[in-house]
């Protein structure tokens, strides 16, 4: 879960430089975010984890983390793109 929060981190202040305050080349963002930061955050992973805790008959446990995980996902994009533009303040490209 940490590594999955900390590379939605990443991809929510990577995505706000390039989108809002730099010109980058077109192919960046889906190299960068989908590619390198995507596999990073192995959420592939995070579905074999939730499919091992219901093979195990921990139903509830699979639920929890499947919840918290996107949850916590989610917030780490939305705190870090507002962190960055904050941060960058009004400076655009």
């Amino acid at each position: 879960m940490i590594v999955n929060a900390s590379g939605c981190l990443a991809i929510g202040a990577f995505l706000v430089v390039i989108t809002e305050y730099r010109t980058a080349h077109p192919l960046l963002r889906p190299f960068a975010a989908t590619g390198l930061l995507g596999g990073y955050t192995t959420f592939s992973a995070y579905c074999g984890d939730i499919v091992g805790l219901v093979a195990e008959g921990r139903p509830g446990q699979a639920i929890g983390y499947l919840a918290l995980t996107a949850l916590s996902a989610m917030a780490a994009v939305v705190c870090a793109a507002k962190g960055t533009r904050a941060v960058l303040g009004g400076r655009t490209r």
